[in-house]
């Protein structure tokens, strides 16, 4: 056990090195503006947020193309991180969404956000909205390899089915979270993905995952901002 442990740190140490060195990362903007968070993307802010398409399934196919699109809008107002996902479906009755308790729509449909506020893989918040707007959240302890949905933060979210497919909103307040607040430009991890189940269950995301790396939280792309 002590040597598949140390085996596991040794891969995320050296993963570690080779991304935070090499990897670019993608701004994200900071937009003062009014926004209701009601599940449709129709505040003028969202016009201005960067954007990224979910393109790839990573489980259970390695990086193959998406049989459906995606896309993300997201940015900050020094107070909180907002993202939008405008879920594509060409068939949105067979969407699986529930009204459930919190942490119990891991089945459904579900637009989730990874993020590593220290930048470090170690310690990564993942928050999740099926389309009908019902959290969940929880914590990843990298090194150990397990989950906790024991952790909640404080945020909101809603969700819209739509005739195209459905479309959710998350408002995460920034003090959820402990970063780096000596670095005025902060970089963090982060992963958008989407869970589609159907005669699968899709994982899909807007990075590629390589499979010989042990680590996928080692993988997660960078975002630069908040000052």
């Amino acid at each position: 056990m002590a040597n598949r442990y140390a085996m596991r740190l040794f891969i995320i140490v050296t993963t570690l090195f080779w991304f935070s060195s090499s990897q670019a990362a993608f701004d994200i903007p900071r937009i003062k503006d009014d926004i209701n968070i009601d599940g449709l993307l129709q505040d003028s802010a969202w016009e201005k947020a960067a954007t990224v398409e979910l393109d790839t399934v990573t489980s259970p196919y390695e990086n193959i193309p998406a049989p459906i699109k995606t896309t993300v809008k997201y940015f900050e107002d020094g107070e909180n991180m907002f993202i939008g996902f405008i879920a594509y479906d060409p068939n949105p009755e067979r969407i699986r969404a529930f009204y459930h308790d919190r942490d119990q729509a891991l089945r459904d449909d579900l637009a989730v956000v990874r993020l590593d506020p220290y930048g470090d893989h170690r310690l990564v918040f993942q928050f999740g909205v099926n389309p009908l707007g019902v959290q969940s959240d929880s914590t990843e302890d990298v090194l150990s390899g397990s989950e906790k949905d024991s952790w909640d933060g404080i945020w909101e979210s809603a969700g819209q089915i739509t005739n195209d497919g459905y479309q959710v909103e998350l408002k995460i307040p920034l003090h959820n979270f402990n970063f780096k607040s000596e670095q005025d430009k902060q970089r963090w991890a982060v992963e958008f993905v989407r869970f589609y189940p159907r005669e699968e269950r899709l994982r899909i995301s807007h990075i590629s995952i390589d499979r010989n790396n042990d680590c996928w939280a080692c993988q997660m792309d960078f975002i630069e901002g908040f000052s």
